[in-house]
């Protein structure tokens, strides 16, 4: 499928430039999700509604962003397991 594994401790290719990896930027686990999550409630001006949860991860070559709502998925918690 060339899919992402959905699961962060995995290697995450980039799917932009295919040099360098994912590192998460923003971490949805509870641990992290107070802090991050308000420093980012209004990234580059998108207005969610609801609480949004993200999880962000960055390519360490290009820049490249992925953005995830993981409080929309059918599993919240999806992204903090491993698999």
């Amino acid at each position: 499928m060339n899919a992402h594994p959905i699961n962060l401790e995995a290697p995450q290719p980039c799917s932009y430039c295919g040099v360098g990896t994912y590192q998460v930027a923003v971490n949805p686990s509870p641990e992290f999700r107070n802090r991050q999550q308000d420093d980012i409630r209004n990234f580059a001006g998108l207005t969610a509604i609801g609480d949004p949860i993200w999880l962000i991860l960055v390519c360490d070559y290009c820049g490249n962003v992925q953005m995830f709502r993981t409080d929309r998925a059918n599993d919240r918690n999806i992204w903090t397991k491993g698999s």
